[in-house]
């Protein structure tokens, strides 16, 4: 530890007090500042980023207080910094433009934060970034642009937050990537994920905890599965079959102007529903398409709606039928 000299700025209020390193570097008091360029500020309850730091600091260490934001300007101040530990504090969100010169940041820590979203290019010009610890947030939401630029980055960590897609885009943009934490998120396994189960298969060697870590969700059953419980994928149609039913909603509604069954202003509505493969339609269904055929002929205006829906016992199937859309 060097020498500090106690200095307080009284008379500007709003200022802390600081102290003075060697050769003219100041260090915020709440902080411990082991040399010129490595600054320990962590578990202070600090409810904003102390300032100012020395210019050069390399090394931050700002993890386990309450702070709720990083300043926009904080790395045209403090553009020299290689390491940031920025976990287990009050994020919520981050700023466009918060990381724009980060051009020598190599490791960025942002866990145990209240992040919901990552935007497009928030870490662009961070493209020196080797590790980037994103997990346990709140994440729902990472644009396929987030991580555009960080061509040099090996170790990306997105467990535990709440993520139920990721557009496999975001990871293909990681040409240098080596370890993945995906583990830990209510993953859906719907087409949506087909993409990325397939980029998780082909990658499962970056996997740091391997794919019985990873589960997600069968709608359709209401329960969780582990990847490696998943049948391959195979971008091939898959005929409708017997484990295989499709649940048709359908309805018609009348004018009711034209409509002798109805009165008022309200549209008259008729309708069928049917759970069956695709061999079987019961009398129900004869009896509604007659009865919409009726109407058409006879001149009344008539809006159809239907909804279709799959239903695939076999759910690890759900994949192999999405890529034949």
């Amino acid at each position: 530890m060097l020498p500090c000299f106690p200095s307080c700025l009284l008379p500007f209020a709003g200022f802390a007090c600081l102290l003075f390193l060697p050769g003219g570097h100041l260090c915020p008091a709440v902080c411990s500042c082991m040399d010129y360029h490595t600054i320990d500020c962590r578990d202070q309850g600090l409810p904003s980023v102390p300032n100012p730091f020395p210019l050069d600091v390399r090394k931050l260490l700002i993890a386990d207080n309450n702070i709720q934001a990083i300043p926009a300007d904080f790395f045209i101040f403090y553009g020299d910094l290689v390491y940031l530990d920025f976990r287990n504090n009050s994020l919520t969100s981050l700023e466009e433009g918060t990381f724009s010169s980060s051009t020598k940041l190599v490791y960025l820590d942002l866990s145990y934060n209240n992040l919901t979203q990552l935007d497009a290019g928030i870490f662009k010009s961070a493209e020196k970034l080797i590790k980037l610890s994103l997990g346990n947030n709140n994440l729902v939401d990472v644009d396929e642009a987030a991580f555009e630029n960080l061509d040099q980055l090996q170790v990306l960590e997105l467990n535990d937050n709440n993520l139920q897609s990721l557009n496999v885009a975001a990871l293909e943009a990681l040409p240098s990537l080596r370890t993945i934490r995906l583990e830990g998120n209510p993953w859906v396994c719907d087409c949506d994920f087909a993409n990325l189960f397939s980029w998780i298969q082909d990658n499962a060697s970056k996997l740091q905890k391997g794919l019985h870590e990873i589960q997600c969700s069968l709608p359709v059953e209401n329960r969780r599965i582990f990847l490696n419980e998943l049948s391959e994928v195979h971008p091939t149609v898959v005929p409708l079959k017997e484990d295989v039913e499709l649940f048709v909603v359908c309805s018609f509604l009348l004018d009711p102007a034209q409509s002798p069954a109805s009165s008022g202003s309200i549209w008259d509505v008729r309708g069928a529903h049917q759970a069956a493969t695709h061999t079987s339609w019961s009398k129900a269904w004869q009896s509604f398409i007659w009865e919409l055929l009726f109407w058409i002929l006879h001149g009344t205006k008539v809006i159809l709606q239907c909804r279709v829906f799959f239903w695939i016992r076999n759910f690890s199937d759900i994949f192999k039928f999405c890529f034949s859309l």
